[in-house]
């Protein structure tokens, strides 16, 4: 699973479904500059996630809410190592 530039959303539908992240390789990539989703949004997505038991790598990058070409890297890298 790969999270680029996300946040959370129906935080109160996926808490009882957190468990089906169990041992899920996810990619949290965000911008601490991003003036769209606050950089602490993308940190409590990846947050979330390792507390469903997931395998995440949390990526964050300098720049805004886009994929600049570190992240796309990032995501090359992730999917290969797949």
């Amino acid at each position: 699973l790969a999270l680029l530039s996300s946040t959370r959303i129906a935080l109160a539908d996926w808490t009882p479904r957190a468990a089906a992240l169990t041992d899920l390789p996810v990619l949290v990539a965000h911008g601490t500059g991003d003036q769209e989703l606050a950089f602490h949004a993308g940190e409590l997505l990846a947050e979330f996630a390792r507390s469903g038991g997931a395998r995440v790598t949390w990526y964050p990058f300098d720049g805004g809410h886009g994929l600049p070409l570190v992240v796309w890297r990032s995501l090359r890298k992730f999917v290969l190592a797949l």
